[in-house]
């Protein structure tokens, strides 16, 4: 790919828990199709980046160590940065927590002219981001993708899928997450354990951003508004019980919805999330444990959604003691992390204080390759032939159900969109909106091939009903 730079993609925290597997995914991929892209792994450690680059070797079956680059960079060492940055096009930034360790990356990014995607779920991080650098990114031509991983192309993408597929005007959306573990269950890497920590202790300092960047002014609604289901409730859809459920998605979809909605580009529409969990909390899949922890941290992970693109999110277990249990953990995580006391025991032994589903060492490849996840929309409008009516003021006349399903979320799937993000970016640049800025998924690959991409992949989009009347 022609450019100025040496690298199309640098994968910076290549030797972390995630960097590795994408830095396989990149391997894979360019070993097939992509056999002309340059790259480049980064970190602080040589040594353990040459152990990632022997072991992405083995298990794709291509020799990648005479292939790719080794370049040493660190958080803590902004010349490294610049370094880096200067010579990518495109920084797959891997290093998290992102409250702690992202925005060097960014600046480094904007001060080189280099693109960034990361896969921050963390919304504080996400939107500080947005509100800091925005301005300064569309000066300067590059683009600041976020959220380019299980969190949150599957739930931002869906709904503009389900949109694009509906003939009509969508009033509300919702989706149903399930997230299957193998016969080995699962366990969540410590990573994700410490960001729902420090997100939840820190949810005021997201409040008081979202006042002072302006987000909380309500957006229009095309119909009825969407159902506030409560503390709980039944699921005739899923046979389960629900609990409120704002995940990571819930911010993102927000925005992406905003940001169309100010473009002139579309009404928004109301978005409820939900998540199934298996029916046994042994078999609770890690991004399930994850997603149930980090929706404790309600201003962190989606305050004020009902005040705007209108959210529910619900994760759902079929017997009612597991959703005794849930609660219970949940208010006793909330209680410790706000104090420091708390926090440090939290950190200190996700194991116990997570049951299990959190740990230090991660989930096990047998783990991960006993997952997937399947995400289904259900949306519901009204069809071109009622908005021909101008005098109709009745509910929603139209249905459609789509899908996004594909292999284990966490080192699978997020891998393989991060990928396939940064090489849509540098292929189809000149479909992305304006030419910069800090953007969420749907708002940078609206008008791209990123679905079909996906799809070819594995992480596949679908419509299980085409639109029908109600």
């Amino acid at each position: 790919m022609a450019t100025s730079k040496k690298y199309d993609v640098v994968v910076f925290g290549a030797s972390g828990f995630t960097g590795q597997f994408v830095v396989e995914e990149l391997g894979r991929v360019t070993s097939e199709e992509e056999r002309g892209l340059t790259w480049a792994v980064a970190g602080r450690n040589q040594d353990k980046l040459n152990q990632v680059l022997e072991k992405a070797s083995a298990t794709i079956g291509v020799d990648l160590k005479d292939a790719v680059d080794v370049l040493l960079a660190d958080i803590e060492n902004e010349e490294s940065l610049n370094d880096m940055a200067a010579q990518a096009q495109v920084v797959l930034n891997c290093v998290g927590p992102y409250r702690f360790f992202g925005e060097p990356v960014v600046k480094a990014c904007l001060k080189n002219k280099a693109h960034h995607i990361d896969i921050s779920g963390e919304p504080q991080f996400l939107e500080t981001m947005q509100f800091k650098y925005d301005e300064e990114a569309k000066k300067k031509g590059v683009y600041i993708v976020q959220s380019c991983g299980f969190d949150s192309v599957p739930a931002d993408l869906g709904v503009l899928y389900t949109v694009k597929n509906f003939p009509g005007r969508i009033n509300t959306i919702e989706s149903y997450l399930t997230l299957n573990a193998g016969p080995e269950g699962a366990v969540g890497h410590y990573a994700t354990w410490q960001s729902a920590i420090h997100g939840l202790a820190n949810a005021e300092e997201l409040r008081n951003l979202r006042k002072e960047m302006g987000t909380k002014k309500p957006l229009p609604k095309s119909g009825p508004k969407l159902e506030n289901r409560g503390p709980a409730h039944w699921s005739e859809m899923l046979q389960k019980w629900c609990v409120p459920f704002p995940g990571a998605d819930a911010s993102v979809v927000r925005r992406t919805q905003r940001f169309l909605y100010n473009n002139g580009e579309n009404c928004p529409v109301q978005y409820g999330a939900f998540a199934s969990i298996p029916d046994r909390i042994d078999l609770f899949k890690w991004q399930a444990a994850s997603k149930v922890v980090t929706s404790l941290a309600d201003t962190e992970f989606g305050l004020g959604l009902l005040e705007e693109v209108q959210f529910g999110a619900y994760a759902c277990v079929s017997a009612f003691r597991y959703l005794v249990l849930l609660m219970v953990v949940g208010v006793v995580f909330g209680v410790m992390t706000k104090f420091s006391w708390g926090r440090w025991l939290l950190s200190k032994y996700p194991r116990l204080f997570s049951l299990g589903y959190f740990s230090h060492e991660g989930p096990t490849q047998k783990q991960i390759e006993g997952a997937s996840f399947n995400m289904q929309f259900i949306g519901t409008g009204y069809s071109n032939t009622v908005l021909e009516d101008g005098d109709y003021d009745g509910p929603p006349n139209m249905t459609i159900a789509t899908q996004v399903e594909g292999p284990e979320a966490g080192y699978v799937t997020t891998p393989i969109v991060m990928v396939q993000a940064a090489i849509t970016l540098l292929k189809e640049m000149k479909k992305f909106p304006a030419k910069g800025g800090v953007m969420t998924p749907g708002t940078a690959y609206k008008d791209t091939s990123l679905v079909e991409r996906l799809s070819d992949r594995g992480v596949i989009f679908s419509i299980t009903a085409p639109a029908a009347s109600n």
